[in-house]
């Protein structure tokens, strides 16, 4: 929207431009300048990217929020089809043996350090602020990217890109691609804390361990609840 000047959603899939879905030669066909999304880690990020002093914003989630999400949109993505208890995956995904399959802890800690120590080019950014001042978020991203706009604009499109606004205008494309079990969505519910409705008291505080133990002296904090 900062780039197109305007506030109306884009009637194309997300995943059109998704680094990981498309081939390089697709990409550079789109028109400069490109807008592409990615679940890569830092690392496996074409280095052209980094090259060329391309502007990244590295959009991250408490972990906590994130299982849980991760959890619903196993269940519900018809290709991956997870089947199993919410117990049984929280074990999986954090396994006390250090051979959990997760990676949030790895890949958001290297997008952290990156953006630390690459500001001119990278801007890591935390949902849970964004939930609570979009509007801010909207001008400091505009900034960030060199698409300064009008503080009418920035309002109309921190309007747009609330969760209320999103979830029904992308539904019908969600629909039509057949990804996911009827009845379901890839924006679910959107709240920071929801992490409470499914963890035990256990789960929490093994968790707690685990956060304390990977993110010590790294600088990077998170709000669970607001």
């Amino acid at each position: 929207m900062l780039v197109d000047n305007s506030s109306y959603h884009k009637k194309g899939w997300k995943a059109d431009a998704f680094l990981e879905f498309k081939d390089l030669s697709d990409l550079e066909t789109l028109p400069s300048p490109r807008v592409l999304n990615t679940h890569l880690p830092i690392a496996l990020i074409p280095a052209d990217a980094f090259r060329k002093k391309n502007k990244i914003l590295y959009i991250s989630r408490n972990p906590k929020d994130a299982i849980v999400s991760g959890y619903h949109h196993f269940k519900s993505d018809l290709f991956i089809g997870y089947s199993g208890s919410w117990n049984a995956f929280f074990d999986l995904m954090y396994k006390p043996d250090d051979t959990s399959p997760s990676m949030w802890f790895p890949n958001v800690l290297a997008g952290w350090t990156y953006c630390q120590e690459n500001p001119e080019t990278c801007l890591f950014l935390k949902y849970e602020d964004m939930i609570q001042d979009l509007r801010a978020h909207v001008e400091r991203i505009a900034k960030f990217i060199d698409f300064e706009r009008t503080p009418e604009m920035y309002n109309a499109i921190a309007k747009q890109c609330t969760f209320d606004v999103m979830k029904p205008a992308k539904l019908p494309k969600e629909q039509s691609m057949g990804l996911l079990k009827p009845g379901t969505s890839l924006y679910r519910k959107g709240k920071v804390g929801d992490w409470k409705n499914q963890f035990t008291v256990a789960q929490n505080e093994r968790f707690n361990a685990i956060i304390s133990e990977k993110m010590k002296d790294t600088g990077l904090t998170f709000e669970f609840e607001l």
